[in-house]
């Protein structure tokens, strides 16, 4: 009991921001746990799991394995065959985030097989991260599947906010994000880290500048709290994605190109990516092709590594265009101009700052066909966002 309240206040630490502190005890506990000193297998699977969720929530990936590893061993000598389900779970999500895809698959779906006979408090977990690996492989009906059969989940709400964001259906995103941030209290500083990713991200993408500086300061407070890479890199992220929108694209591209770096640093290969997907669009918006072009090749290596099947063809259409288009920079009108009237004119109202429901019901459509429809906008153009499509069609006078 003295071991699980020691490794219990390291967790409680972490999520409020004291890392080093709280990962000490935390190391404390779960080496007790697998030198024999704890004989309760609860106690040792709760110790243990306790670890590996705080690396989890400040992305210590090295620290995790290096643990999983010696739970793993400690399991198979003494046969607690079902005591590191939760853990395996856990850091099945590190490994999605570490871009170690195939790996994380099969321990998600070998754990879900499991946990569905010994453990079924645990399969809505396992269906979440499974999930957030599908969506990132651009499986999305897969995707929206998994989320749907986890229930009332909190991190199930987390899953179905950043599913929508990929889609395009920002209000939406932006809703769930809320009312998961609405769930964690705000000392509880790193569990809110990826609701509020979410809610800037939506909010910028709908041209609400306002609320997502609001939530970015948030974010940025907790970052210098915490004081982690990983951290310092979603913020640096949203800053590129704000100052965007502002139309500072040079101070974007700096903060875009810290973004990159840190991920990277951090071995978090999507992440890192993304950053550099969205460096090479304000790198365009600048007129700069050469290094738009290196940022691109760049992502778009690192998203058919992964299997990140909708952002690598994103990139190669964005690719396409420039060899289309060997003298001066990008042209927006070409890409847009493969639209159809229809599009276009959805893509009017988005401009207008309607929201997908007063789009629908000025159409006579359903709400749905208009998600349709800006998905297929996003993806004929290559771009990032509909605030991206709206801001090249506005300047090149589509609008």
């Amino acid at each position: 009991m003295e071991m699980l309240g020691v490794a219990l206040e390291g967790l409680a630490m972490v999520t409020g921001g004291e890392v080093s502190a709280g990962m000490s005890k935390l190391d404390e506990a779960t080496a007790a746990a697998t030198a024999g000193e704890i004989t309760d297998p609860s106690m040792i699977g709760t110790a243990c799991c306790y670890l590996i969720r705080a690396c989890e929530q400040v992305h210590d990936y090295d620290r995790a394995a290096q643990w999983c590893e010696r739970v793993r061993e400690f399991c198979r000598r003494w046969k607690f065959t079902g005591l590191f389900s939760a853990c395996r779970i856990q850091y099945a999500a590190l490994l999605t985030l570490r871009g170690e895809w195939a790996e994380a698959e099969r321990e998600i779906e070998a754990l879900h097989r499991h946990v569905e006979r010994v453990q079924p408090r645990l399969v809505p977990v396992a269906l979440i991260r499974l999930g957030d690996l599908r969506r990132r492989q651009g499986r999305w009906e897969e995707a929206d599947h998994l989320f749907s059969g986890a229930g009332s989940h909190y991190l199930g709400l987390l899953g179905c906010a950043a599913l929508s964001l990929d889609r395009g259906e920002l209000t939406k995103a932006a809703d769930l994000a809320e009312e998961y941030l609405r769930r964690v209290p705000p000392e509880d500083r790193t569990e809110r880290v990826p609701g509020l990713d979410i809610l800037i991200r939506a909010r910028i993408a709908e041209g609400h500048l306002d609320p997502a500086a609001v939530a970015l300061e948030e974010l940025r407070t907790i970052a210098a709290i915490v004081g982690t890479e990983p951290l310092e890199a979603t913020v640096a992220y949203a800053d590129g994605l704000l100052l965007t929108a502002k139309g500072e694209h040079n101070e974007a591209c700096a903060r875009f190109e810290e973004s990159a770096v840190l991920f990277e640093r951090n071995r978090t290969p999507f992440e890192a990516a993304r950053s550099r997907l969205q460096l090479a669009h304000t790198l365009l918006a600048l007129g700069r092709r050469e290094p738009a072009s290196l940022a691109l090749r760049s992502a778009g290596s690192a998203f058919d590594q992964l299997g990140a099947v909708r952002y690598a063809a994103s990139v190669r259409i964005l690719l396409q265009e420039l060899d289309l288009k060997p003298h001066g920079p990008i042209g927006p009108v070409a890409k847009l101009g493969r639209l159809t009237p229809r599009e276009i004119e959805v893509l009017k109202l988005v401009a207008r700052g309607l929201s997908d429901k007063e789009s629908a019901a000025h159409l006579k459509l359903s709400e749905h066909t208009i998600h349709r429809h800006i998905g297929n906008i996003l993806t004929k153009t290559g771009l990032p966002s509909r605030a991206a499509a709206v801001a090249h069609a506005a300047r090149n006078g589509l609008l």
